[in-house]
Protein backbone atom coordinates (compact mmCIF):
# COMPACT_ATOMS: atom_id res chain seq x y z
CA UNK A 1 0.00 0.00 0.00
CA UNK A 2 1.16 3.71 -0.87
CA UNK A 3 0.85 6.74 1.93
CA UNK A 4 -2.42 7.31 0.52
CA UNK A 5 -4.10 3.53 0.85
CA UNK A 6 -3.87 2.68 -2.52
CA UNK A 7 -2.64 -0.54 -3.28
CA UNK A 8 0.81 -1.14 -5.11
CA UNK A 9 1.00 -4.67 -4.96
CA UNK A 10 3.75 -7.19 -5.28
CA UNK A 11 3.98 -7.89 -8.76
CA UNK A 12 7.88 -6.23 -8.90
CA UNK A 13 8.68 -8.56 -5.64
CA UNK A 14 7.48 -12.17 -7.53
CA UNK A 15 9.13 -10.73 -10.34
CA UNK A 16 12.33 -10.98 -9.04
CA UNK A 17 12.25 -13.95 -6.94
CA UNK A 18 10.27 -16.13 -9.40
CA UNK A 19 10.92 -19.73 -10.03
CA UNK A 20 9.39 -21.93 -12.53
CA UNK A 21 7.74 -24.45 -10.77
CA UNK A 22 7.23 -22.87 -7.30
CA UNK A 23 4.58 -20.39 -5.41
CA UNK A 24 5.22 -16.88 -5.82
CA UNK A 25 3.42 -15.95 -2.50
CA UNK A 26 5.67 -18.88 -0.68
CA UNK A 27 8.75 -17.59 -2.21
CA UNK A 28 8.19 -13.93 -1.18
CA UNK A 29 7.38 -14.79 2.25
CA UNK A 30 10.74 -17.00 2.65
CA UNK A 31 12.62 -13.74 1.07
CA UNK A 32 10.84 -11.61 3.78
CA UNK A 33 11.97 -13.88 6.69
CA UNK A 34 15.23 -14.61 5.48
CA UNK A 35 15.73 -10.88 5.62
CA UNK A 36 14.08 -10.37 9.12
CA UNK A 37 16.28 -13.01 10.17
CA UNK A 38 19.72 -11.59 8.21
CA UNK A 39 19.07 -8.42 9.67
CA UNK A 40 17.73 -9.13 13.14
CA UNK A 41 17.98 -12.70 14.19
CA UNK A 42 15.68 -15.73 14.91
CA UNK A 43 14.15 -14.87 18.35
CA UNK A 44 12.34 -11.60 15.91
CA UNK A 45 11.76 -13.68 13.42
CA UNK A 46 9.72 -15.75 15.03
CA UNK A 47 7.54 -12.89 16.82
CA UNK A 48 6.50 -11.27 12.90
CA UNK A 49 3.58 -12.85 11.67
CA UNK A 50 2.42 -12.14 8.10
CA UNK A 51 -0.63 -12.47 6.17
CA UNK A 52 -1.43 -11.99 2.64
CA UNK A 53 -4.32 -10.75 1.01
CA UNK A 54 -5.78 -9.52 -2.14
CA UNK A 55 -6.99 -5.95 -2.89
CA UNK A 56 -7.95 -4.32 -6.03
CA UNK A 57 -6.63 -7.66 -7.43
CA UNK A 58 -3.47 -6.76 -6.23
CA UNK A 59 -1.39 -9.09 -3.49
CA UNK A 60 -0.57 -7.14 -0.74
CA UNK A 61 1.48 -8.56 2.19
CA UNK A 62 0.25 -7.40 5.76
CA UNK A 63 3.18 -8.27 8.52
CA UNK A 64 2.49 -7.31 11.66
CA UNK A 65 5.44 -7.01 14.47
CA UNK A 66 4.20 -6.97 18.39
CA UNK A 67 6.78 -5.06 20.82
CA UNK A 68 9.51 -6.61 21.76
CA UNK A 69 10.14 -7.79 25.33
CA UNK A 70 14.02 -6.76 25.10
CA UNK A 71 15.72 -4.01 22.98
CA UNK A 72 16.75 -5.30 19.29
CA UNK A 73 19.42 -4.13 17.29
CA UNK A 74 18.91 -3.99 13.34
CA UNK A 75 22.22 -4.85 10.50
CA UNK A 76 21.08 -2.93 7.80
CA UNK A 77 23.10 -1.89 4.66
CA UNK A 78 23.17 1.76 3.91
CA UNK A 79 24.52 3.79 0.52
CA UNK A 80 27.55 6.56 2.02
CA UNK A 81 28.04 8.07 -1.06
CA UNK A 82 27.74 5.43 -3.70
CA UNK A 83 29.43 2.65 -1.45
CA UNK A 84 27.40 -0.40 0.46
CA UNK A 85 28.20 -0.49 4.13
CA UNK A 86 26.55 -2.74 6.80
CA UNK A 87 25.90 -1.22 10.17
CA UNK A 88 24.75 -1.92 13.36
CA UNK A 89 21.60 0.50 14.04
CA UNK A 90 18.55 0.79 17.22
CA UNK A 91 15.70 2.50 15.81
CA UNK A 92 13.09 4.18 17.20
CA UNK A 93 9.71 5.40 16.67
CA UNK A 94 8.83 9.56 17.19
CA UNK A 95 5.59 9.91 16.28
CA UNK A 96 4.92 8.59 12.73
CA UNK A 97 8.76 8.68 11.89
CA UNK A 98 11.58 6.18 12.35
CA UNK A 99 15.24 7.07 13.51
CA UNK A 100 18.19 5.68 13.87
CA UNK A 101 19.36 6.32 17.64
CA UNK A 102 22.69 7.32 18.53
CA UNK A 103 24.19 5.49 21.81
CA UNK A 104 22.97 8.25 24.23
CA UNK A 105 19.85 8.04 22.82
CA UNK A 106 19.27 3.99 22.92
CA UNK A 107 20.26 4.24 26.31
CA UNK A 108 17.50 6.53 27.58
CA UNK A 109 15.28 4.43 25.05
CA UNK A 110 15.78 1.10 26.31
CA UNK A 111 15.73 2.71 30.41
CA UNK A 112 12.34 4.11 29.02
CA UNK A 113 10.79 1.15 27.87
CA UNK A 114 12.52 -2.10 29.05
CA UNK A 115 13.34 -0.93 33.26
CA UNK A 116 15.57 -2.83 35.06
CA UNK A 117 13.39 -5.18 37.23
CA UNK A 118 14.83 -6.39 41.07
CA UNK A 119 15.87 -9.44 41.37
Amino acid sequence: MNDDGIPCGLAGDYASLHKPGKDDRDLFQQHLGNIVYASMGAAVGGLISVQMHTVDGLDICRVQVPPSATPVDATVTVDTKGELVKKTVFYVRVGNTTRDADDDEKAKHILNHWPRRPQ
